[in-house]
């Protein structure tokens, strides 16, 4: 464990880091619901492993690379290893991270 100590000042020294006890058991370890809107999968939401349709609705998906597709082409409650870019569209879908 890190032991912390406070100097003689408003600095504070934290002598040694060890490894969390905490490790994550799987490849895939958080899932992110998006509901209607335009979603653009930068900062917190980037690096999605892939998603999960839950409703297509009018859902618009947009990969990595390559054109978007319709969620109404995919079937629901599928998981699609696909990296994302943008989710748009009035559907829900679970981002896997």
């Amino acid at each position: 464990m890190a032991e912390v100590t406070r100097g003689s000042g408003i600095r504070t020294d934290v002598s040694s880091r060890s490894e969390p006890t905490y490790k994550s058991s799987g490849k895939y370890n958080k899932l992110v619901q998006l509901g209607a809107g335009d979603h653009s999968l930068s900062g917190s939401l980037d690096g999605v492993g892939g998603f999960i349709i839950i409703a297509p609705g009018t859902t618009e998906l947009y990969p990595v690379e390559g054109a978007p597709i319709s969620a109404s082409y995919l079937e629901v409650g599928t998981f699609y290893p696909i990296g994302l870019s943008r989710v748009t569209g009035s559907g829900t879908v679970s981002l896997v991270y």
